[in-house]
């Protein structure tokens, strides 16, 4: 090829411009997880979880907890999340009898955990163990707190950690929401951000399209794209709807 033509069709002074445009809005990779999954050799109804989710903070000040837990981790953690799969799924006992899960998650910088991401055989290093168990410990403890039935009950506990998210999404900073949520990003970033792309034929999807999260975003992010491809406007579309 010539110009910016690598050989392979793609345009490379395209990409850079559109590595720019990304990098212009200053967004950055959203915050990891650590993700606790707790299992117990009795049905819900002996353990007690209930069917909603449950978010746990040490206080109502966010934006103070959040800045304190990014200077120091061992301060209190800002959010935790838990549910129980087994608890919403009302056949669950009729496929596995005598079992019961909760998932317990919390937000943690990737970086936290950067110096174990080349080591192999993590399962027996025993600095990256320790600190595995350091996470577990403290979640277990909020657990305890929130679902004090629970205590010294647990059958399995099984911790993954960044380094598991990148390796199972093929991440590069265990990134598991993509970019972000901040204000520039859904003010500034969304509004100008759009599907299609200055490479011919390569539309963006997902909940990075939109200000929204989790599956509600990556609906509202696979809508947009589908508009754009299809060149309709997307009002137009709702209101001729009803």
């Amino acid at each position: 090829g010539d110009g910016g033509d690598g050989g392979d069709g793609v345009d490379r002074n395209v990409e850079k411009g559109s590595k720019l445009k990304i990098k212009k809005f200053g967004v950055a990779p959203s915050w990891s997880t650590v993700s606790l999954l707790v299992g117990f050799t009795a049905s819900n109804d002996k353990v007690g979880l209930p069917p909603s989710n449950r978010y746990v903070y040490p206080s109502l000040d966010h934006s103070k907890n959040i800045t304190g837990y990014s200077n120091k981790f061992t301060r209190p953690i800002p959010c935790v999340f838990m549910c129980s799969s087994s608890a919403k799924d009302t056949t669950w006992d009729s496929r596995w009898p005598k079992r019961t899960v909760l998932t317990v998650q919390c937000p943690v910088r990737y970086e936290w955990f950067a110096e174990w991401q080349g080591v192999k055989n993590r399962s027996t290093n025993l600095e990256y163990i320790k600190f595995c168990e350091f996470w577990t410990e403290r979640l277990i403890k909020i657990v305890d707190k929130v679902y004090p039935q629970l205590k010294g009950k647990y059958h399995t506990k099984i911790l993954k950690t960044p380094l598991d998210v990148n390796k199972r999404f093929d991440l590069k900073l265990g990134e598991s929401h993509g970019v972000e949520e901040t204000v520039s990003k859904n003010f500034t970033y969304c509004a100008e951000f759009s599907a299609a792309t200055d490479i011919t034929g390569l539309y963006l999807t997902g909940k990075d399209l939109c200000g929204g999260v989790g599956a509600v975003g990556g609906l509202w992010g696979g809508m947009i794209c589908i508009f754009s491809l299809s060149k309709n406007r997307m009002i137009e579309y709702v209101n001729s709807c009803w």
